[in-house]
């Protein structure tokens, strides 16, 4: 029999759409019992990996938002379960990983060392923000590039740039190595991984020589064929040499002795620290005047201005960093770094985060400290 108007064929329901089983999924999440919100976030973690790049921009910020409340609410090993099975797939979603990489070390470790998804800007903004548990995982990251590098060198402490130091992979720019070197003056545990590095400057190797261990010596000459002559010739050996010249003035004698590394290419912030270390203020001014550019009058006027600004632009200007310019400031004036109030460590921020070494060269110049 025909069937009539009056008594319709019942018709399945049309298909939820994603957006509408995520919303869904959302108010679950603020409801669900504990044992079943491993569950939901194991399901929503799923959708977006089988969904990938055809969830459209709500649908992926939905499955966000009700990402981010499991994620206070479910256990660390669930979340690090998570993490393994994305770290290496070069297909997982973006904003999946970069969740994980900025939960606690343990659930981000794996993505942080290994995914192939994870940007420079990603890791720079992790570097910045994260704890020093996670600058430490991306110090040890393959093949991190001289962006991560250098914020690495801006952010974090001596125990992860050594982790840096020791990832052969890494590609630390040349500068960057210098500071280093300038850090290891006052920390000698920088000095092995630094010595082991196969990328060192010239203008280093030297000073570096004659700073560290004797295995390391035996190290360093090996790895880079210079000859014991050049590597031996120390300091002591230079002062030396200076004080037997003439006029004997402990002035020109520095000036001599300055005169005489410059030649030589062996003059740079690492002699100024030794020379600073080893009490030799007048070698001091002198090197720091000449790598500056600047008269050893004007420097000494740098060194006791009751504005601090001036030298810290020095500094910068020398790619001296800020840690190592507060060990210098601190060895030659009465008053300490400590006491900085929050203006001048705000000062202080803007040169050594915000100026890079060549502008602060140039506002030295432009206000007649540096010569052009």
């Amino acid at each position: 029999m025909q069937q009539t108007a009056q008594n319709p064929v019942p018709q399945s329901p049309a298909p939820e759409g994603v957006a509408d089983r995520i919303s869904a999924l959302m108010g679950l999440a603020k409801r669900a019992e504990p044992e079943a919100r491993g569950v939901l976030y194991n399901s929503v973690a799923n959708l977006v990996l089988a969904r990938g790049d055809r969830l459209t921009s709500h649908e992926r910020d939905l499955a966000r938002q009700v990402l981010s409340i499991l994620t206070q609410q479910v256990e660390a090993d669930i979340r690090r379960a998570l993490a393994l099975r994305l770290a290496e797939r070069p297909d997982a979603p973006h904003d999946l990983v970069l969740m994980l990489a900025n939960d606690t070390i343990r659930v981000a470790e794996p993505v942080l060392i290994n995914s192939p998804v994870l940007t420079d800007s990603d890791l720079v903004l992790i570097i910045r923000h994260a704890s020093s548990a996670h600058q430490n995982v991306v110090a040890r990251r393959p093949n991190i590039g001289p962006v991560v590098s250098e914020a690495l060198l801006e952010h974090a402490n001596d125990l992860t740039l050594g982790t840096l130091l020791a990832n052969v992979t890494a590609q630390i720019p040349a500068d960057a190595l210098r500071t280093l070197f300038n850090r290891s003056a006052f920390n000698a545990a920088l000095q092995t991984p630094l010595a082991k590095r196969s990328d060192l400057p010239q203008d280093i190797i030297g000073p570096l020589y004659r700073m560290v261990s004797s295995a390391l010596k035996a190290h360093i000459q090996s790895a880079y064929a210079l000859p014991a002559s050049v590597l031996e010739k120390d300091l002591t050996t230079a002062l030396h040499d200076a004080a037997t010249a003439l006029p004997s003035t402990a002035e020109t004698r520095a000036a001599l002795l300055i005169d005489k590394l410059e030649r030589a290419k062996t003059l740079g912030p690492g002699f100024l620290l030794k020379a600073l270390l080893e009490d030799q203020r007048d070698l001091f001014v002198h090197g720091f005047a000449r790598l500056l550019r600047a008269g050893p009058d004007v420097v000494r006027q740098m060194l006791t201005s009751a504005d601090f600004r001036p030298l810290a632009l020095g500094t910068r200007a020398l790619g001296i960093d800020r840690s190592v310019f507060l060990t210098i400031y601190n060895a030659l004036r009465t008053e300490r770094a400590s006491d900085f109030d929050s203006t001048q460590k705000a000062a202080l921020d803007e040169i050594f985060v915000r100026t890079s070494p060549q502008t602060a060269r140039a506002k030295l110049t432009r206000i007649g400290i540096c010569r052009a």
